[in-house]
């Protein structure tokens, strides 16, 4: 309490939310966050690129090292400090209110660029193109320039403003009824998993040469298997093995598939005995994203080549091919029904996406206000359907300004020149949580304490360190011919600074607001806000 004015020092007794989420809910939420389907034949999409030679099974498998630690700390930490907010929560009673905004705007701008914003549009400029490639070839009609138009500004900034609005839609109407459309929705879901793998699984490689052709002719492309192959090699660009780009594309692309696995965690005041049921869920979700991921990139390499898979990921960023190479397209273009399933599936999995990286950044914003960090009216919570109103609209907002540098900047050059906050983000947690143990021993003991070993805590976060450290080396470092972010270094580094310079004005207004009333500011990480 405030000793001046006996001013509460957080927003109201009880946040209003509502402990509903189970087991099959979170292994669930965790699946959609970071996306079986599309996450990792976006990896097998982009990787190449970045990386040329990287094998991709390798770099999927490693990228589970950071995962595992993520999920060790997330999962023990939920259940010492079960309270909506996750990391958010933790940090700032760790390393104070200002460390607690700095690593909250950082996750929060993580969130919009990675979870957000590369999937909205992924809906326009990949899962519609195939779905109307499938209408196209099924009714023999001439779909080339409506595909490449939603690949395309204004089309392309309409449908996935339009997805954002639907996705925060869904955020609103509270978790009791988003997770029972979600269950329902996952049925298809995993069915279109299977039949991605299992149509893989079957493919007659000796065939493929032959139907991409045709595929592009129907496209009105003049793009060829050989010729994308002869055109990369052209270019210096072979694609062969190596070992080196393996290694440091795993924490970067191969982590990229797992990214927001966690993020249920955020969630852990509306969940249902927090700690057994967010550990299981988050150990089991990410084994089997580890198994499925391998297992799709293996198949592909087997259905498709290695050699064509890496090239056309590097032809389709230097002279963009009519659809995305993306595997679902790959797999479909001599049969029109499955473009159009697959396209739904891709459609369905990235809205749900969207949906659960909106809800939980929401109750980032929500913990926020609720320590007064941000004005309270962020801490609001709807009776009807008990979610973060004001918090989940600002986070679809913020979205939808974002994806319009997306569209309009060019999907590169604004993935380039913001993506370095990714790494930092999901840094700073992992810093405080290393740190808890020996900076705040009594409040260690009682929360976190109570549920495993100091040890454990910090092993597991000094291993997701040195993963994230490792991410930023190779995204800065020119390892090869040429930088990940290149001429971009400037404004990658800019971006990061300006969301700090954002978060240090957040908290000067804050500590002004809530001088106004008589809280000291510093109180805030001296107590844990109830559930």
């Amino acid at each position: 309490m405030s000793k001046l004015k006996n001013v509460p020092i957080f927003a109201r007794d009880a946040t209003g939310l509502v402990r509903s989420l189970g087991f099959l809910d979170q292994f669930i939420i965790s699946q959609a966050s970071f996306n079986l389907i599309g996450g990792s034949l976006s990896a097998i999409l982009f990787t190449p690129y970045f990386f040329p030679g990287a094998n991709l099974p390798m770099v999927i498998a490693l990228g589970a090292i950071p995962a595992f630690a993520l999920a060790f700390v997330y999962a023990r930490f939920s259940a010492g400090m079960p309270r909506s907010g996750g990391d958010y929560v933790w940090s700032t009673r760790i390393l104070g209110p200002l460390y607690g905004l700095v690593q909250m705007i950082m996750l929060v701008g993580a969130n919009v660029i990675i979870g957000v914003g590369l999937s909205a549009w992924s809906v326009s400029a990949i899962a519609i193109p195939e779905v109307l490639y499938g209408w196209g070839l099924s009714t023999n009609t001439n779909v080339g320039t409506l595909v490449v138009a939603f690949g395309q500004p204004p089309l392309s900034f309409v449908v996935t403003a339009f997805v954002i609005l639907l996705a925060t839609g869904m955020a609103i109407v509270g978790l009791r009824q988003y997770v029972v459309i979600h269950k329902l929705v996952y049925i298809y879901y995993y069915l279109v998993v299977a039949m991605i793998l299992g149509v893989m699984a079957v493919t007659n490689s000796s065939l493929i040469p032959s139907q991409f052709d045709h595929a592009m002719q129907f496209l009105g492309s003049s793009f060829t298997y050989s010729g994308v192959i002869q055109q990369a090699s052209a270019s210096g660009y072979t694609g062969s093995f190596s070992l080196t780009n393996t290694l440091w594309a795993a924490i970067p692309w191969g982590f990229f598939y797992y990214s927001g696995f966690n993020y249920g965690t955020y969630l852990s005041g509306e969940t249902k005995n927090a700690g057994p049921t967010i550990t299981r869920a988050l150990l089991l979700s990410t084994a089997v994203a580890l198994i499925v991921g391998v297992t799709m990139a293996q198949l592909a390499y087997n259905a498709f080549g290695s050699q064509f898979l890496n090239t056309a990921s590097y032809i389709q960023s230097v002279s963009p091919l009519p659809v995305e190479p993306y595997v679902t397209f790959l797999e479909s273009m001599s049969n029109p029904n499955l473009a159009m399933f697959f396209g739904i599936g891709l459609v369905v999995s990235w809205m749900f996406l969207c949906a659960n990286w909106i809800i939980t950044t929401a109750r980032m914003l929500f913990a926020a206000a609720f320590d007064r960090l941000l004005p309270e009216k962020f801490a609001d919570v709807s009776d009807h359907f008990h979610s973060p109103t004001w918090a989940t609209i600002v986070t679809g907002i913020a979205c939808i300004a974002y994806v319009a540098l997306f569209v309009y900047g060019g999907v590169g050059a604004t993935w380039l020149n913001t993506s370095l906050v990714v790494p930092v983000g999901y840094l700073l947690p992992l810093i405080a949580t290393a740190a808890f143990g020996f900076i705040k021993p009594d409040l260690f003991k009682r929360t976190v304490g109570t549920v495993t070993k100091r040890s454990s805590v910090v092993i597991a976060s000094i291993i997701g360190i040195i993963c994230f450290a490792f991410y930023i080396m190779a995204e800065t470092v020119p390892i090869y011919s040429g930088m990940f972010l290149g001429t971009s270094m400037i404004y990658a580094f800019g971006t990061v600074f300006a969301m700090a310079i954002i978060a240090a004005i957040l908290y000067g207004l804050a500590k002004v607001r809530l001088n106004n009333i008589g809280i000291d500011i510093r109180k805030i990480s001296e107590e844990l806000p109830p559930e």
